[in-house]
């Protein structure tokens, strides 16, 4: 709990900070996300970023996974995401990044953009399920084996889609073996 003396200091402070309203109503940048949303546009695109570029970037971002340098790499597939947010293989590039450098939380969330994106990767469920084998988060990797089993049965003819079934009935097998082998928690 905070003492009155130290409020009324903090107060002081504050009211000693100039502010200057007039140049922040200057800045309008609605007109910015009006066309983003009017016209699709992406930041790639109001950058002026060509394709070419862009994949020259995405090269240089698995160039520098490939070299366990994992820090820049997910600066660079950050980086990548936030000019094209729709592609999935800046999605899976941030989250193999991220789980090379043990942050299973954040490569999930990775793999889990990269599965709606393009929801007939292979690889982006199998990541997201060894995340979640990694944080013991069982339940997790469940329903994510019940995801890619609803969308392969969805699409019975894609050749994709028989491999997401076979890959995904061996990680249910794993997570039954997975669920037997580790000690349950006790919880409060």
């Amino acid at each position: 709990m905070r003492r009155p003396h130290k409020r009324k200091a903090e107060q002081k402070l504050a009211s000693q900070i100039p502010v200057k309203r007039k140049r922040y109503m200057e800045v309008d940048n609605t007109k910015d996300i009006d066309l983003i949303l009017a016209k699709g546009k992406l930041v790639q695109d109001l950058l002026g970023f060509s394709n070419e570029h862009i994949g020259r970037l995405f090269e240089n971002a698995v160039a520098l996974l490939a070299q366990h340098r994992f820090d820049e790499a997910i600066l660079a597939f950050d980086l990548l995401t936030q000019f094209n947010p729709y592609i999935s293989d800046f999605w899976v590039g941030f989250g193999l990044a991220h789980q090379a450098n043990q942050n299973f939380v954040q490569a999930l969330s990775a793999y889990l953009v990269a599965q709606t994106m393009d929801p007939s990767r292979l690889d982006a469920y199998s990541y997201a399920i060894e995340c979640c084998f990694e944080m013991k988060n069982f339940d997790q990797a469940e329903a994510i084996i019940q995801e890619a089993f609803a969308y392969a049965k969805k699409h019975p003819r894609d050749e994709e889609s028989t491999k997401i079934l076979k890959e995904m009935h061996r990680f249910q097998k794993r997570l039954i073996s997975e669920k037997n082998h580790t000690p349950t928690q006790i919880t409060e």
